[in-house]
């Protein structure tokens, strides 16, 4: 059972369901390439892409045939399945970041308005504060309201500070038409919204689950 995680994160992320899962399955997660508290190298290929064949070479690597993968966040576990469904024995998305979905979709585009000038108002916030700018980031995809980052266990808090200034992949990702194909291969996998998912994510949610 392979574990992808999102933004901000790294193989920490997961921990907590270390001992759930680990008692039943061979339990695997990793940290993304400039994710992790270890040094980052000043140059490398961040690029989608380079994200989707790390995940696709570690599945590979593991030589244990199709995995259950989980995504978080990041459209990466979506993409590596589109991109060879054979190493996938089922796919869990969590809140997945594929915007493209809401293009001509009138609730889609408010949401999308709403998402972008949230971004901006928390880096005009932030003004350049990089520990201010990874609170306000937490509160906007928490969607729990003001001050709930420093509520959270100090494990979290840790690796999100750690994570928030890694660079994060930029490169287009798979259309929406691709999204589609997916369902002949993996057509009973379960997208999962939070309880208290923004309406950009739930939104998104919402799409793709239909």
């Amino acid at each position: 059972m392979v574990f992808s995680h999102g933004g901000s994160s790294d193989l920490r992320y997961w921990e907590p369901q270390r001992k759930v899962f680990g008692a039943r399955y061979r339990f695997v997660a990793y940290s993304r390439r400039f994710h992790g508290s270890g040094a980052r190298p000043a140059d490398g290929d961040d690029s989608g892409d380079a994200h989707n064949n790390d995940l696709l070479a570690i599945m590979r690597r593991l030589k244990a045939g199709p995995v259950h993968l989980v995504g978080f966040s990041t459209a990466i576990a979506l993409r590596s399945t589109l991109g060879d469904p054979g190493l996938v024995r089922s796919l869990t998305i969590i809140e997945p970041n594929v915007p493209w979905l809401l293009d001509g979709d009138p609730e889609g585009e408010i949401v999308l308005t709403w998402w972008r000038d949230e971004n901006e108002r928390a880096r005009v916030e932030a003004a350049g504060d990089a520990e201010r700018g990874a609170k306000l980031w937490f509160e906007l995809v928490n969607n729990r309201g003001p001050d709930t980052f420093d509520a959270q266990p100090e494990p979290l808090r840790r690796m999100w500070l750690d994570n928030f200034n890694a660079r994060r992949p930029a490169a287009p990702v798979a259309g929406a038409a691709d999204v589609r194909a997916t369902r002949c291969h993996h057509s009973a996998d379960p997208v999962v919204a939070a309880e208290y998912g923004m309406p950009y994510s739930r939104r998104i949610v919402d799409k793709l689950a239909g």
